[in-house]
């Protein structure tokens, strides 16, 4: 038809560059929080102040508890039966402090609460003295050697990523580099930005034992980071970009028939590159599209 033009669908090698603003904020599979499963008071607050840094086995404070106490000589008494362990479990004791309980043989009267791994303590709301009731919060935990970041991805470009792909955080500060990972793509997009959120993963390098004044971790829950992700470039099946219609059904190409006839062909697409969009279902190489 006059003024129709027309081109084959065609493999062309693509990949992509995507660029992103981040949000650090804390791992949640790295948090511990402690809430006590008995009514008593605190004795011996070893940690002291938001802020510290624990280490796992460490003594975090002593806890008087009647219940505690009750539920202890029960444990003795019965010869360290199953059922008398499982209630210490119950009422907060840890593996650590039920082992000190049985090697000793007499009740603790200040039952010892332990760190479960290495962090820094961000939330203590107790004080020596403290009276805490059951489901009360003592304290929690963080360990900022693993962190997360949020980014805003355009909803177009999500087609180029996928969980366990890599990506690159930079501090915009400083220009420093870490190394992320995907791990989760929310399936829910912003419905004001029209983006959605990619979540990755990425290890921290925290000062050795032997060398403790090396700086901490940089990249702090709060921070802004910029996140770069790169699709590898690949043979992919493609048509010019402005081939492409969209509506609200999806995306759509007029395919020509040849003498004058045309018809529209529902597609699935993928990535956008060098002025070509990625078709992944619909097409096949050779047919003919319409491109203006």
């Amino acid at each position: 038809a006059l003024g129709v033009r027309t081109a084959p669908v065609q493999t062309h090698t693509l990949g992509q560059t995507v660029r992103a603003l981040g949000d650090v904020v804390a791992n949640t599979r790295n948090e511990w929080m402690l809430h006590m499963r008995t009514e008593g008071w605190v004795v011996d607050l070893a940690t002291s102040a938001v802020g510290d840094d624990v280490k796992q086995g460490q003594v975090l404070f002593r806890y008087y508890s009647p219940a505690l106490l009750d539920a202890q000589t029960d444990f003795l008494v019965s010869e360290r039966s199953d059922r008398a362990r499982e209630r210490l479990t119950l009422f907060g004791m840890s593996e650590q402090a039920i082992e000190d309980l049985k090697n000793n043989g007499e009740v603790m009267r200040q039952t010892p609460f332990y760190a479960p791994m290495d962090g820094t303590v961000v939330a203590l709301p107790i004080r020596e003295g403290s009276l805490l009731k059951a489901g009360d919060l003592a304290l929690a935990v963080q360990d900022f050697s693993s962190v997360w970041v949020n980014a805003d991805v355009r909803l177009q470009d999500l087609a180029g990523i996928a969980v366990g792909q890599p990506a690159q955080v930079v501090a915009p500060q400083t220009g420093q580099r870490w190394a992320g990972v995907v791990d989760f793509i929310h399936p829910v997009a912003n419905p004001d930005t029209r983006r959605a959120t990619v979540r990755l993963a990425v290890e921290q390098t925290t000062p050795p034992p032997s060398a403790p004044d090396q700086p901490a971790p940089a990249l702090r829950p709060g921070a802004y980071v910029d996140v770069v992700f790169d699709t590898q470039p690949k043979p992919r099946l493609a048509v010019p970009m402005e081939a492409v219609l969209y509506d609200a059904q999806g995306a759509t190409v007029i395919e020509s028939l040849g003498q004058g006839q045309y018809r529209p062909t529902r597609v699935e697409i993928g990535i956008t590159s060098q002025g070509l969009t990625e078709i992944t279902s619909g097409l096949d190489a050779d047919q003919q599209i319409v491109t203006s």
